[in-house]
């Protein structure tokens, strides 16, 4: 239940969700595992929304909606990628939102674009492998999913009283 987004102060880093560091890195083997559910990403994310390496990552029920996107769900090295219920608004317009690169596992299963593809511009890419999570979880229908991001205390701060730090 997170928003990323950048403004035009944040120069020229414009990515927002890295899971493991490196392809080198190969202690990382099957610990960094992730669940992105709900959240909102928007103006000014170009990618890594997220990229991950060594971990078993669930992405489902988020919006996107981040134009010049180069690529936003990015599954990498060793990783295992299952894709979800996500709804990607009219604006992401710039690369394919999908971007593979050697991962062990990708499912692509009931995605939304708000607007018709036209052929040879976003795909989705054949399904490699499986990817099931060990819990039990329930997905709401791609199209809902902006709805229920952006209504009231949805994504996004949404504390009534925040916390004050005495000091």
């Amino acid at each position: 239940w997170c928003t990323f987004d950048y403004t035009d102060r944040s120069l020229g880093h414009r990515v927002s969700n890295l899971i493991g560091g490196g392809d080198g890195n190969d202690r990382e083997e099957d610990k960094l595992n992730t669940t992105f559910a709900f959240n909102y990403w928007g103006l000014g994310v170009e990618g890594r929304a997220p990229m991950g390496r060594y971990g078993s990552i669930h992405v489902f029920n988020n919006h996107y909606n981040c134009p010049a996107n180069k690529g936003v769900v990015n599954p990498r090295y060793h990783s295992e990628f299952l894709v979800e219920n996500n709804y990607f608004d009219e604006n992401v317009t710039g690369y394919n939102p999908y971007r593979v690169e050697s991962s062990y596992a990708h499912v692509w299963n009931g995605n939304s674009f708000a607007r018709e593809l036209p052929e040879g511009d976003f795909y989705t890419p054949t399904n490699k492998g499986n990817a099931v999570m060990p819990y039990d979880y329930s997905l709401a229908p791609a199209v809902e999913v902006p709805s229920i991001i952006h209504a009231p205390n949805g994504a996004g701060p949404t504390l009534r009283n925040p916390l004050k730090i005495k000091g």
